[in-house]
């Protein structure tokens, strides 16, 4: 008996080749698919009505990776919500003058056409809770875009504001505008044309920001506003 215990190999129980394993599952790829996933249901379903068991399925994933990775569903929402903040964000470093502002709002009107603006949008009336999880995030974010514009209508050199008007409040109005056009795109595509929006909107400051006037044409235009 001993002897034919011995020669008997006992089968070891492996997964299937697509099963997914804690062992691949800590990784980046692993993270990513979760964030993918639960973007996704987040924007579909909402934050309330997305388990971790749905998102888990949606991902392709095994049970527990979720804590693994972000401890719990608000560690997973501020993940989240940093990805997509940081995808909506408009880089400025290469942009100047009038028409640097210009594609500021373009590349910014793109962005409100992601998904991850949906996120962000849905997410925003929870953020106007001092106390939420989100709220600095928020004002960090909205503080950081905020400055980008101001930065560029304070350092262009073809741009004059109207009296009273200084570079952050044009910009609080830029943003705050933007903001509010693609507030209600998303409760009412069917009434608001947000791209149609963001050209009148780009068209309003253009006629309200003048050109600013350099060297002999600074002294040529005192002369005739006296006049």
């Amino acid at each position: 008996m001993s002897g034919i215990i011995g020669s008997m190999s006992v089968p070891i129980e492996t997964p299937p080749p697509d099963a997914p394993t804690r062992r691949t599952e800590i990784g980046d790829e692993s993270r990513q698919r979760i964030l993918d996933a639960a973007e996704r249901l987040f924007i579909e379903r909402g934050l309330s009505a997305t388990s971790f068991t749905r998102i888990e399925q949606e991902a392709g994933i095994s049970r527990g990776s979720i804590p693994w990775h972000f401890k719990n569903k608000r560690g997973l929402l501020l993940a989240i919500l940093e990805r997509a903040m940081i995808l909506s964000s408009i880089d400025s470093s290469d942009l100047c003058g009038r028409d640097g502002l210009r594609e500021a709002i373009e590349l910014t009107r793109a962005r409100l056409h992601r998904p991850q603006a949906v996120l962000l949008a849905s997410l925003l009336s929870e953020s106007l809770q001092t106390e939420s999880e989100t709220h600095g995030r928020y004002r960090e974010f909205h503080a950081q875009t905020r400055a980008r514009f101001a930065d560029l209508i304070r350092g262009a050199d073809d741009i004059r504001l109207p009296g009273g008007l200084d570079a952050d409040r044009l910009a609080a109005l830029i943003f705050g505008a933007l903001i509010g056009v693609h507030l209600q795109y998303r409760i009412a595509p069917d009434l608001v044309d947000l791209d149609q929006a963001i050209t009148d909107l780009t068209n309003l400051i253009d006629a309200a920001v003048e050109p600013r006037l350099s060297g002999d044409n600074v002294a040529a235009g005192d002369a005739m506003a006296r006049e």
